[in-house]
């Protein structure tokens, strides 16, 4: 039986299955930074609005009614008006570990998970591994860029580990170009390279 894939917005309902996917996306960060309780403190932040955890930020693909990849993107005039509310639902959601997360992003490069000025910031994407193989990844990017492009955006930018050379082989098909790189100055072997990948949208 053909599957019936369908895009659409994501929707609160959508929270626990986003937070999942991006645990997925973010490789050893989330568990690293947030600890054990990672999916149901990423949860609760999808489960917001007008932040930039918010599920109104993502855009799901199904198959057969079955959510099976999300996309997660911002633009750099979200980011400035909605960080302050993004950073004390944080705080509240993480309490006392909080203050290990602000340890943790201190030793990250100054452009990791931001938008810059002019660009749209795809902030991550990921497919369910039982849905892998079947072009869900392309069709979430392909919305991503056009999203960015229907709001004026002609650049976009993402930020994807050095060592996931998987995510970054399938990023460059797509157009995309390591522009920057960094090695954080601590916790190397948990957070690894982190690469800054652009594209001039067409």
């Amino acid at each position: 039986m053909k599957s019936t894939i369908v895009l659409k917005n994501a929707v609160r309902e959508d929270s626990r299955e986003l937070a999942k996917l991006s645990i997925m996306a973010g490789g050893n960060f989330f568990p690293f930074a947030y600890g054990r309780n990672a999916e149901a403190i990423l949860s609760e932040g999808f489960r917001s609005t007008n932040t930039l955890t918010s599920y109104q930020k993502a855009q799901v693909v199904c198959v057969h009614d079955e959510i099976a990849g999300m996309v997660v993107g911002f633009t750099e005039v979200e980011q400035h008006s909605e960080q302050s509310e993004s950073e004390k639902l944080l705080g509240k959601l993480l309490g006392v570990r909080g203050l290990w997360v602000l340890v943790v992003m201190f030793f990250m490069p100054d452009f990791f998970g931001k938008a810059q000025p002019g660009e749209f910031y795809l902030n991550s994407i990921a497919v369910f591994p039982k849905y892998r193989g079947q072009g869900l990844g392309k069709i979430l990017l392909e919305a991503v860029e056009l999203k960015a492009k229907k709001q004026g955006f002609n650049t976009i930018s993402l930020d994807v580990n050095g060592g996931n050379t998987r995510a970054i082989t399938f990023y460059k098909q797509a157009g995309y170009r390591i522009v920057d790189q960094v090695t954080p100055k601590l916790f190397r072997s948990k957070l690894g390279v982190a690469c800054r990948m652009g594209k001039i949208i067409p």
